[in-house]
């Protein structure tokens, strides 16, 4: 959850090792926020997993897991008012890129541009 976490703070692809990444927006901050920000966070990722919904259930099956729960966890902290159709359009994207023959580096960039605009709040289409 926390590599999860940190791909939501930061917002983009990184070279970086996810640990430090972490360490670096811990540095210098009010470790009561902090800390109140993961749990938050955290909070959202285990309501997706209480979701009774079909298409919840297609999307475990899915390898490379890290980046729809990056998704549907951004979207339950941010209460994304269309989240059971964004749910619908995950399983349509994901199984394509599968059929497709896709892998992690095809879809991640993707899923994480998806998640930064459930966080400024746009529509996903």
């Amino acid at each position: 959850m926390l590599i999860i976490y940190t791909i939501y703070l930061r917002g983009k692809n990184t070279s970086r090792r996810y640990d430090e990444e972490l360490m670096g927006y811990i540095e210098n901050k009010d470790i009561s926020k902090v800390i109140g920000n993961i749990k938050k966070f955290s909070d959202s990722y285990l309501k997706i997993y209480e979701l009774k919904n079909r298409y919840f259930y297609l999307l475990k099956y899915l390898n490379h897991s890290i980046y729809y729960r990056l998704i549907l966890t951004t979207a339950k902290l941010h209460e994304y008012k269309e989240f059971d159709k964004l749910l619908e359009i995950l399983v349509a994207w994901y199984y394509q890129n599968w059929i497709a023959g896709g892998n992690a580096a095809s879809i991640k960039q993707t899923s994480i541009n998806i998640a930064n605009s459930i966080k400024n709040k746009k529509t996903i289409k």
